[in-house]
């Protein structure tokens, strides 16, 4: 049914030009809030803290043996409630860091650099003494939570 009205629409020349004129400059481009560089590392800073808490459920309820799709959805609402922190905290959502983060090439700037360095070493710390296959189980799941967001997991992999 769908596919038979999209093809008749957009078929259609007259209807494809009043979409191509009318509706289609009218859609929505997602837009960026310009942060300041102060704003944006301590932006980046309390999404770090908030990823440490996600990482410290997974391996609570791993070590407590919950099914593997609790485990996934727990750390998905841990997720999400990392991004609600963040904007809680700072006035700022995901997308506009990410935003910044780029605008401003941090990614070569000395205190971001030692943000995402102590984020890795505390998560090092973490996984430090944990036997291989709850590792690996913990990696596998909050991978896939962070790759819907386009985060990865380890800092600098």
């Amino acid at each position: 049914m769908l596919k038979k009205s999209v093809t008749q629409y957009f078929g259609d020349e007259e209807k494809r030009k009043i979409y191509d004129e009318q509706v289609k400059p009218s859609v929505i481009k997602p837009t960026f809030k310009d942060l300041s560089r102060d704003e944006t590392l301590a932006a980046v800073k309390t999404y770090h803290e908030s990823r440490l808490q996600t990482l410290k459920i997974a391996l609570m309820m791993i070590k407590q043996k919950k099914g593997s799709k609790l485990v996934y959805l727990e750390c998905q609402m841990a997720a999400t409630k990392a991004e609600d922190e963040l904007y809680n905290a700072t006035g700022v959502e995901i997308k506009d860091m990410k935003y910044n983060v780029k605008r401003m090439n941090l990614a070569e700037n000395e205190e971001y650099n030692k943000i995402k360095a102590d984020f890795k070493e505390k998560q090092t710390a973490i996984f430090k003494d944990l036997p291989a296959q709850v590792k690996k189980v913990t990696l596998m799941l909050l991978n896939r939570v962070y790759k819907k967001k386009g985060v990865k997991v380890l800092a600098n992999e």
